[in-house]
């Protein structure tokens, strides 16, 4: 699985089912760099990595993954929970998506091995967005750090604010990279969540949120469009 991704009860299974099926597999792991696949692809002369996604961000990651290998000729398969969810997701990486479920995903790899693989370029994100993630990653940092200068006092263990914050951070970027900000929807459900397991009102999300469009507003400005339209949007429906 690709960088950040660590979920492996799926992927194992899915293993499982494709060794059932009389083929080679090898497994790699949670958390894998780029270079280990390509190097893995090389040294076992591998017909198709395959990889899995679960989160808007360890898309992210799969994304460039799938990008490095393509470019070393490497073909890929694909799936996940995020691309069940987010279908549109699949057009921006570089391979097959495998289906939304294991017993699908196993009947394309066959066929896929059978019939042949092409090539499939990948859709590139909106300039729009594309800027406005190079201007949310230069100032991600100071941004994070207005935001928690400003706001109030919260029952929240820091260290889970902390975390929600840097989740949030990193699926800002990702849902940027992917060209469309409401991917960023279903991923919310965590934090709203949080506040819910402190017994918080609705109204700290909504504050929340609008705290964050001002602390983006603050450090990229007009560049961050696309990320205050999101915010301002969100906290409306959350009213």
């Amino acid at each position: 699985m690709p960088p950040t991704e660590w979920h492996t009860i799926t992927p194992l299974l899915f293993a499982l089912l494709l060794r059932r099926r009389g083929l080679n597999v090898v497994y790699l792991g949670a958390n894998v760099p780029a270079e280990r696949f390509a190097e893995t692809a090389l040294k076992v002369k591998a017909n198709l990595i395959i990889l899995a996604s679960q989160t808007l961000s360890s898309a992210a990651h799969l994304q460039h993954a799938a990008l490095a290998l393509a470019g070393q000729g490497v073909f890929i398969g694909f799936g996940g929970r995020i691309f069940n969810l987010r279908p549109g997701i699949a057009d921006y990486i570089p391979g097959h998506f495998l289906g939304a479920a294991l017993e699908d995903a196993v009947t394309e790899v066959e066929s896929l091995l059978k019939n042949g693989l092409q090539e499939k370029p990948p859709k590139t994100a909106p300039q729009e967005h594309l800027s406005a993630l190079h201007g949310f990653n230069a100032k991600r940092a100071q941004i994070e750090s207005t935001l928690k200068s400003k706001l109030p006092p919260l029952s929240i263990a820091p260290d889970e604010l902390d975390t929600s914050i840097h989740y949030l951070g990193d699926s800002i970027a990702a849902a940027l990279q992917f060209g469309d900000m409401e991917h960023l929807s279903e991923e919310m459900k965590w934090l709203k969540k949080l506040l819910q397991a402190y017994q918080r009102p609705k109204e700290e999300l909504v504050n929340f949120m609008e705290l964050y469009s001002q602390a983006v507003d603050a450090h990229i400005n007009g560049q961050g469009d696309p990320i205050k339209k999101w915010l301002n949007a969100y906290t409306f429906e959350s009213n």
